[in-house]
């Protein structure tokens, strides 16, 4: 019994530690994330919240095209649509600085050192 109860607390600790959702974006136009250039089109996101950071995985066609590695925030209403907030960075560029996800309260942030070099 003390077995059992050790299991399930450690798988408690594990899933309020950590989840993973999916969820799909469209880009109009080039962004830039972790350095890389993400080209217009459609990506499915995929993000693992690890207590107040989330690495987040840009896919298409079930191939990895970019990651980086950002802050958890919280906003006092959950989203209504997922979408992505950009600011030019110094050389002209989009660059990706939060990502929203429809139906959450927490998003992810990126600072300018992050977004640019995956840190």
């Amino acid at each position: 019994m003390k077995k059992l109860t050790v299991v399930m607390l450690l798988t408690l600790a594990v899933t309020l530690g950590a989840y993973a959702a999916d969820q799909s974006f469209t880009l109009s136009q080039p962004e830039v994330v972790n350095g890389q250039t993400i080209a217009a089109g459609h990506y499915d996101v995929r993000y693992v919240v690890h207590g107040s950071s989330a690495e987040v995985k840009w896919l298409k066609e079930g191939k990895t095209i970019a990651t980086a590695t950002g802050q958890v925030a919280q906003s006092d209403r959950k989203s209504e649509y997922n979408f992505i907030d950009t600011a030019r960075n110094a050389s002209g560029e989009t660059q990706i600085k939060e990502v929203h996800f429809q139906g959450k309260t927490d998003y992810v942030q990126f600072s300018n050192d992050t977004a640019a070099n995956g840190k």
